[in-house]
């Protein structure tokens, strides 16, 4: 029971909904509720269909395409790295909506960036790659696991469903100054991610923190 709860505490930090919700209230403000409702569960649908894909097929994956938990460390920290200091600067918002654009698709933000690499993030998909790794002869352990991530989405929809329908009672400044401070923190676990990377490679030499 108790590798369950660490393995939930895990995943609700690093897949959760306390990093992705202030992107969806500021991205998805345009949008009506119903618009909003239906980008959070394909968002939550996307995330939690990568987060089984890794569970189930990790140490395959990893097999298959020749890379380490190290690179992936790397990789996704350099994502997360680069929407961060968009976060931050202000620069990202058009990006992700443009209504003015015939071709764009509401729910084309469900999978960048709320998806990935908000719900979906490096940390969670490492997490998940490492247990499936793991675990890989012990099919109870990650079903187990798989329970849990399913878990932690379904709350991710439910807090998404509750600022959807409340965004109005929520004051666009307010969400503006805590998305500036969400990307700094990003940053911080962004840099951290790169950072076990090159300690994992070798390159960098684990110190207290």
């Amino acid at each position: 029971m108790g590798g369950l709860i660490e393995v939930f505490t895990i995943l609700f930090v690093t897949m959760g909904p306390l990093k992705v919700s202030l992107v969806f209230a500021e991205v998805c403000k345009e949008f009506d509720p119903k618009q909003r409702i239906k980008i959070a569960v394909r968002a939550v649908l996307f995330a939690g269909t990568i987060g089984l894909l890794f569970i189930l097929a990790g140490k395959i994956l990893m097999e298959l395409f020749h890379f380490s938990l190290a690179a992936l460390f790397i990789a996704g920290g350099l994502i997360l790295l680069v929407f961060a200091i968009r976060l931050i600067l202000g620069t990202g918002r058009n990006k992700y909506v443009d209504l003015e654009d015939p071709d764009f698709e509401p729910t084309h933000v469900s999978v960048y960036p709320l998806a990935v690499p908000l719900i979906a993030s490096p940390m969670g998909i490492v997490m998940l790659t490492s247990a499936s790794a793991a675990n890989s002869d012990s099919l109870n352990i990650l079903l187990l696991i798989a329970a849990v991530l399913l878990v932690v989405m379904l709350i991710d929809l439910v807090i998404l469903s509750l600022v959807a329908t409340g965004l109005r009672f929520i004051h666009p400044q307010l969400v503006n100054a805590a998305e500036r401070i969400l990307g700094l923190l990003l940053a911080a676990l962004a840099v951290q991610s790169i950072i076990n990377g090159l300690i994992a490679l070798g390159v960098l030499e684990s110190v207290a923190h």
